[in-house]
């Protein structure tokens, strides 16, 4: 079967009308860009953090699972209507595996998370999902934290003093995502 026959196949069984080849005539958006008193101080999102993949031109067609986990975690975010502002700290916690017993879930809770996927790759995910041109984030932190269930934490950071060091961000993430301190440092 022929690429076009399959993808004529595709496009009648989904109800999405077909793809236009025409890239020239989409509507360029401009960035929008928030005011810094609209964006709330604190804002706790209940999604399990996904990495950004490294995406090809095949990712078009040719469904990755990677590449799916990826655009649903950009869509839920957009979908909870979360913003990002120009100065920020982002705050994952990942969920535990199911595998782990009671006691290790105990002390691993709210303790540095140092494995994959990689923090780099986490902001990325987030500022790609909320921010069309992300020249305009100038002042970014990120923690990766252990927790039961995966959350993302944006702290917007307003004052002039905001170089906070890990251990004052930390433990305002844990405090506001209700994971209880284990007294860990990072």
């Amino acid at each position: 079967m022929s690429r076009r026959a399959w993808t004529q196949l595709l496009n009648e069984r989904s109800s999405c009308p077909p793809r236009r080849r025409d890239t020239r005539s989409r509507a360029r958006t401009s960035p929008v860009v928030m005011p810094i008193g609209v964006t709330p101080s604190i804002q706790v999102l209940p999604v399990t953090p996904v990495p950004k993949p490294r995406q090809t031109r095949r990712d078009r067609w040719a469904k990755r699972a990677c590449v799916l986990r990826y655009r649903a975690f950009c869509d839920e975010l957009r979908l909870r209507n979360a913003q990002l502002p120009d100065r920020y700290a982002l705050i994952f916690v990942m969920p535990m595996p199911r595998s782990w017993s009671a006691t290790k879930c105990a002390q691993m809770e709210g303790r540095p998370h140092q494995q994959k996927p990689d923090l780099s790759n986490l902001e990325k995910s987030v500022e790609d999902a909320l921010v069309p041109n992300d020249e305009r984030l100038f002042s970014n932190r990120g923690v990766k934290v252990w927790g039961r269930t995966g959350k993302v934490v944006i702290l917007s950071r307003r004052d002039e003093g905001a170089e906070d060091s890990d251990a004052t961000l930390l433990a305002l993430a844990l405090a506001e995502t209700g994971v209880k301190s284990t007294g860990a440092s990072t």
